[in-house]
């Protein structure tokens, strides 16, 4: 049974298809030809139906994108300001080239203070050449610089392809010197433009190799890995290697979808397949059911175990090689599946004689209860018994008794239950 959700967790909200590069690794569909301009009339009246959208489907999380969003951040400032005040998370996708004092204080005061970038080498030729910019690096890390020396939290992410394929060490150098702890190598995906694909893909073997080279260094950071899914079976055997870019499940119209620079929806960056307009956000969400059961499952997979959470990898990938949403991600190799070993929990046995109380955390009721989001990428959804406590109990602590006597279940098997409440910071244990 998979698990429906009224509406999208998280958008990516891509704010303009105008950008001061032209990477030529960039997956945006709709930057194969010109230059791409807007009118600001255009653009704001967008805007208003995208924000009114997310806030009625009660979205947690907006990730704000593009194109660069920097370029038109103080345009569109008033509605983002909206979304901080219906209580949305949010966070920026930015080359950072284009960073200014004046825009650090606006995007304080709009309260995005968590911003994702790219570093494609150390080395500024490679990266300029990348990112078909004299001077990106230079411009990046004095936006860096700045963006961190305000207060601002900054990650970084390396689109890793032939032409830096050597260089995941030096750029984690530089990334580390930086003071960026959160440091992504995420291998390219099929570029836009086709004839950029045998220039820059690599294979799923030189990927692998690379990062194991490199894996000491990446090790260094307090967050690694890739910032997209790769298949279950994309990297072998129980490894560390495995541990840091394996076992994620892609969230595109699952837990999450993309607003497009023109009003359309999709499931996520990459795919240019379009599930209605802004307008109907929720009926377009609903239009992305078969991305949250096995309707697009590959043949292929059909047999392996991880088929329910892999779902045959990335979609756009299989899409780019077949033409098809049920094409198989040319990464996958269901032979070669593994099954990872369980990770204990970090949580000790909770003792029963303490009592609990539940923390400050998001909510949204559902269909089948309610879904609880403690963090960017961690939400539990919840049954209406469970959900009708939390509401009743409020900050209140209560004992283990109490929620047993509520579920219907022993004391003995309501340990389970807060063990896993504890682990998702849902509960904290009083004294």
């Amino acid at each position: 049974m998979f698990l429906s959700l009224k509406s999208p967790i998280s958008v990516h909200w891509e704010v303009t298809g105008w950008c001061n590069q032209y990477c030529r690794q960039c997956y945006n569909y709709w930057r194969k030809g010109k230059p791409f301009t807007e009118h600001r009339s255009d653009l704001l009246s967008r805007s208003r139906r995208v924000v009114d959208a997310i806030i009625r489907a009660e979205v947690f999380d907006v990730v704000i994108t593009g194109g660069e969003p920097l370029g038109v951040i103080e345009i569109i400032a008033p509605e983002i300001a909206r979304l901080r005040d219906a209580g949305i998370s949010l966070s920026l996708n930015s080359n950072l080239t284009l960073l200014s004092p004046q825009r650090v204080q606006l995007l304080k005061e709009l309260g995005i203070n968590q911003i994702l970038t790219s570093i494609m080498s150390a080395c500024s030729e490679t990266h300029d050449y990348l990112a078909n910019l004299d001077g990106a690096l230079v411009k990046a890390v004095e936006g860096i610089r700045l963006a961190l020396s305000s207060g601002l939290s900054v990650s970084a992410n390396m689109v890793l392809m032939k032409p830096n394929l050597e260089d995941i060490g030096i750029t984690a150098e530089l990334v580390e010197n930086l003071g960026i702890r959160h440091f992504f190598v995420t291998r390219v995906s099929s570029p836009a433009r086709e004839e950029q694909r045998h220039e820059l893909c690599i294979s799923r073997q030189e990927f692998i190799s690379a990062l194991t080279q490199e894996l000491s260094v990446l090790q260094r950071f307090s967050k690694t890995g890739s910032l997209v899914v790769y298949p279950d079976c994309y990297v072998e055997g129980n490894t560390q290697l495995r541990q840091m870019f394996g076992g994620k499940t892609c969230s595109a119209g699952r837990t999450s979808m993309t607003i497009g620079f023109d009003g359309q929806t999709r499931p996520c960056p990459q795919l240019p397949q379009v599930y209605g307009d802004v307008d109907q956000l929720q009926s377009s969400w609903h239009s992305m059911s078969m991305y949250r059961d096995t309707t697009l499952l590959p043949s292929a997979c059909n047999q392996c175990p991880a088929a329910t959470s892999c779902l045959g990898g990335c979609k756009y990938e299989g899409y780019v090689a077949t033409g098809e949403l049920t094409g198989i991600d040319p990464q996958c190799d269901p032979a070669s599946y593994v099954p990872p070993i369980s990770q204990s929990s970090n949580t000790a046995i909770p003792d029963l004689k303490c009592s609990y109380a539940f923390q400050n955390f998001k909510w949204r009721s559902e269909d089948f209860g309610a879904v609880l989001l403690v963090g960017k990428n961690s939400w539990l959804p919840v049954d209406h018994v469970l959900y009708q406590f939390f509401v009743q109990q409020g900050s209140r602590e209560f004992a283990p008794s109490q929620l047993a006597d509520v579920l219907q279940v022993s004391l003995s098997e309501i340990s389970l239950t807060i063990r896993i409440l504890l682990d998702m910071k849902i509960l904290e244990e009083r004294r």
